[in-house]
């Protein structure tokens, strides 16, 4: 069996059904990094930091229709639970 790969990358406001569900993503720089350090570690001040730098990090909100994906049929009539999308063979789908 050959698989093809129609996944997209997941990034800030790709399109999205429905259009309310657009990903967010919020990007946190390592001078951000080192004030969240501050608060979450008792004693560490961002000059103890190399470069007075702490973490990057992304907060991401997205759903479960976010990018790429597959709607089961129990989605849509709740008598195919049977049929949830982890009880799908993916054979079933080639």
């Amino acid at each position: 069996m050959k698989i093809i790969v129609l996944s997209v990358p997941l990034k800030s406001g790709i399109a999205s059904d429905p259009e309310q569900s657009k990903p967010q993503i919020e990007y946190s720089d390592h001078n951000f990094g080192a004030k969240q350090m501050e608060s979450v570690f008792t004693g560490l001040w961002a000059k103890n930091l190399k470069n007075e730098e702490g973490w990057a990090s992304e907060n991401i909100k997205l759903t479960s229709h976010s990018g790429t994906h597959m709607d089961a049929p129990y989605h849509f009539i709740t008598q195919y639970k049977m049929m949830a999308i982890q009880c799908l063979q993916l054979m079933r789908f080639h």
